[in-house]
């Protein structure tokens, strides 16, 4: 099990994103501010550490974009 989780949005706006880990409850544990300061692919990688092996939900979003992934860890 590593301590980064990555992921890739194919031809992104650039802007600034707030990337969010979401428990199964609801419960948001993780939060970071992306800026991305071209269009094109937006690929990131967010610290899994202190994350109990779960299903989780990865939300990333700005003012006009919302990209949503469910994600398993630990297992």
């Amino acid at each position: 099990v590593g301590d980064m989780f990555s992921f890739r949005l194919t031809n992104a706006p650039k802007g600034r994103y707030i990337s969010t880990i979401i428990t199964p409850d609801g419960k948001r544990i993780k939060q970071k501010m992306i800026s991305h300061d071209s269009n094109g692919d937006l690929i990131r990688q967010i610290e899994t550490i202190g994350l109990l092996p779960g299903i989780y939900r990865l939300v990333v979003q700005s003012d006009s974009y919302r990209y949503t992934q469910t994600f398993m860890y630990g297992y």
